[in-house]
């Protein structure tokens, strides 16, 4: 106890030094670096005659890439970085390119809303072909691409609002995305010549994008990644829609084949692909699967003129069917079986019995534009004009730049926020500092509230050690899908220049419980669904609480504990896209919720340091409440030290937990990634846990959980349940369900 509030003590001493330090040094901009830039004020013209690519390139690459050579650019004087945002705005208009536009890291392209998009028509010299048009990866190898040397560090990128013509460019591809977190491609349409490619991604650890488009071409997209999700996307008089070169896991939702000979095949690298309320219309091959690990779901699907719904190495099915299901059986065999249609829960669909899909919201109407310092203390500031125009009706923009809170502050319901090049909202100071008093940045709503909050574009983080910060507290209930949601809005603990939280100040070294781990003990909770909360809609939500620098590299030690918690008590609860990573106590961690929850893709990473402290009471300063975090009990033995990726505390059957695809990864132990890749001797034993309420057993599971295609690496099991007195219901063990890289097993 004497040590404990020694470290409390001293922390506190320090803290007021270390937020004006912060403060004083928190991450700008070189001078000189514009961060919006329009293309017309770079000498675009967009008559659809005039060349554009010189104000196109000068636009998306001044301060930020240099030519390497002819056709290829490179970062890597800047590396990833976190200090040179650019929103490159393109104005309604048809804009003439010929050459390749590198799309940077930390670079948003974006075009005018919806009916007034931009066209990026794409024309080569004669006899040029096979270039690409937008470029967010190269491929010239490691330390020449967009993402320093690593694709998976291919952070922070978008291009929305577009519309790209590449039919006079002869195997063109319109968008290489070879890409991570924290990215997307939305309202997007691509017009392709007959041999082109619409978006080609060899590789990356994704991710999301929907509301896209594609016409034409030879294949629409040739995916390769480790986890992604899509939703609402046309492929219309493609060959070839969809192209699985490799996977771990992608989830296809709302997406509509249209006039292909092939909808999607798969090749021998493929993991798990799942596809939830999708359309196949005048397609003569459905699903092609040619690999031997290959696990298929298929749930909601409509067939309009298909000749062929499913063909894999060992069967050919041509009578459509509600659902499929092609993977490891109890004993272990690869079988098919054909599925009737799911019984959903009704609160997590429409009237039509689908799931919802929301684009983002445009923000139209009045809009007010908030003139705050950045680089200071708003707290007062951000309070008032954002309860001025809550009360007014109107729509909020937040300048991009890094703003700082030292309170609570309460956004009223009614309130439509949008960031810019994700504005940077940041707690800091003592009000944050006890992990035992948990307080909130952003609440958002009242308790009993009932109506609109719609959040995009936005970084919600910390500066300096804030133990008890909870990022954000979501209270409003939302009467409709969509009217409660998030867009692009990402969570970053640390791993940034002037956070305070870099290798630097907490280099792997650092250990916890200590001074030093005290220093780096940086959030309670990124997000939480509080019991009042429900109907909530999140898309593209990325979590991450660092595992290293983006501008150095250097690795680091970061203490947070929680990261999604749900107690959401009312209608549903919808992620598609959704990632949570590195905090010690969970990722996904849904608490006795009375809402149903449809969790597409939730992608997770235990925190690379553990083991190092037990996940209990009995580990000073990490605030553990018994009734509200994971039990790390018998069911974790005999090692109770590694964070849950998924952690569902059922309350009842009537509110079910679903998932469509799931990523659960630990992929270290202590730093030493040697020893992660057995199943016989993993890192961790349970990586997503059920615990069922009194009286359950394990027939009753699937009245509670209703899970397709969960793929882990690292853990002993796949899925476990246990009842309410701890006692084991069910284990589906990693080394009976193999596929490829990871291990993938069904609950249905």
């Amino acid at each position: 106890t004497v040590s404990v509030l020694y470290w409390r003590r001293r922390m506190m001493a320090r803290l007021a030094v270390l937020v004006a330090l912060c403060i004083a040094t928190a991450a700008a901009v070189p001078a000189g670096f514009t961060v919006v830039r329009n293309v017309k004020d770079y000498g675009a013209v967009g008559d659809g005659v005039h060349d554009d690519t010189a104000a196109f390139i000068a636009a998306l690459t001044i301060d930020k890439a240099t030519v390497n050579r002819t056709g290829l650019w490179n970062a890597s004087q800047y590396g990833c970085q976190t200090t040179r945002p650019s929103l490159v705005t393109v104005p309604a208009g048809t804009y003439r390119l010929t050459q390749t536009l590198p799309v940077p890291y930390y670079t948003q392209l974006v075009g005018a809303e919806y009916h007034t998009r931009a066209t990026l028509l794409f024309q080569l010299p004669s006899g040029a072909s096979s270039y690409r048009c937008l470029d967010a990866g190269t491929d010239e190898g490691p330390g020449h691409g967009w993402y320093g040397g690593a694709n998976q560090d291919n952070f922070y990128r978008q291009i929305r609002n577009l519309i790209v013509d590449t039919t006079g460019c002869a195997k063109c591809t319109a968008v290489h995305w070879m890409v991570s977190q924290g990215t997307v491609i939305s309202n997007v349409e691509l017009n392709l010549d007959s041999d082109g490619t619409g978006i080609y991604m060899e590789s990356g650890s994704g991710g999301f994008m929907g509301d896209i488009l594609i016409r034409g071409g030879h294949t629409g997209m040739k995916l390769g990644n480790q986890q992604f999700t899509f939703r609402n996307i046309t492929i219309d008089g493609a060959g070839y829609a969809i192209d699985v070169v490799w996977n771990w896991v992608f989830t296809f939702a709302h997406v509509t084949f249209r006039n292909n000979k092939v909808g999607v095949i798969s090749g021998a690298n493929a993991g798990s692909m799942n596809f939830i309320d999708c359309n196949f219309e005048h397609v003569g091959h459905a699903i092609e699967m040619w690999g031997h690990a290959t696990t298929l779901y298929v749930e909601g699907a409509s067939w309009k003129n298909v000749s062929v719904t499913l063909r894999t190495l060992f069967s050919t099915v041509t009578t459509p069917y509600a659902g499929y299901f092609v993977g490891r059986n109890q004993t272990g065999e690869i079988a098919l079986y054909e599925l009737p249609p799911a019984q959903r829960p009704a609160a997590l669909v429409g009237a039509d019995g689908r799931y919802p899909s929301v684009t983002r919201p445009n923000f139209a109407g009045p809009v007010v534009r908030l003139n705050l310092t950045n680089g200071t203390d708003v707290t007062d500031t951000l309070q008032g004009a954002l309860n001025n125009a809550a009360a007014a009706g109107h729509a909020v923009l937040l300048p991009y730049g890094t703003y700082f809170v030292s309170r609570t502050v309460v956004v009223p319901t009614g309130t439509r926020l949008e960031g810019q090049v994700w504005t940077r909202i940041a707690a800091t100071g003592a009000y944050f500092a006890n992990a035992s008093q948990p307080r909130v940045m952003l609440q958002l709503g009242e308790p009993g509230d009932i109506g609109t909050m719609q959040l995009a574009d936005l970084l919600l983080t910390v500066q300096g050690p804030a133990p008890g910060a909870v990022l954000v507290r979501w209270n409003t209930r939302a009467a409709l899908p969509g009217d409660c949601g998030a867009w692009d809005v990402h969570f970053r603990i640390g791993g940034a220049q002037g956070t305070g939280l870099t290798g630097a100040e907490c280099p792997t070294t650092t250990p916890f419980p200590s001074a030093a781990g005290a220093a780096c003990q940086a959030a309670h909770t990124l997000l939480h669904l509080a019991p009042s909360s429900g109907n909530v809609y999140l898309e593209n939500v990325w979590g991450w609480v660092a595992d290293h620098d983006i501008d150095s590299g250097v690795q680091t030690n970061i203490f947070a504990g929680r990261g999604l918690v749900s107690e959401a008590q009312h209608g549903g609860v919808w992620t598609f896209g959704v990632a949570f990573e590195h905090s010690f106590l969970g990722q996904f961690i849904l608490n006795k919720p009375g809402a149903a929850h449809l969790l597409v893709v939730p992608q997770t990473e235990t925190p690379y340091y553990q083991p190092m402290f037990p996940l209990d009471a009995s580990t000073p300063g990490i605030g553990y409440n018994a009734t509200a975090d994971p039990s790390y009990g018998t069911a974790a033995a005999p090692n109770a030290m590694h964070a849950y990726g998924v952690y569902f505390a059922a309350a009842s059957a009537s509110a079910p937990l679903w998932i469509v695809g799931a990523g659960h990864y630990s992929f270290f132990d202590n730093w030493n990634s040697t020893v992660c890749g057995s199943v016989v001797a993993p890192c961790q034993r349970v990586i997503a846990l059920a615990q069922l309420p009194a009286g359950s057993n394990a027939s009753t599971l699937s009245s509670f959980v209703h899970a397709a295609n969960v793929n882990i690496h690292g853990a002993r099991d796949v899925f476990d349940a246990v009842g309410g007195d701890q006692s084991t219901l069910k284990e589906l063990s990693a080394l009976q369900f193999p596929n490829d890289f990871c291990q993938t097993a069904s609950i249905l």
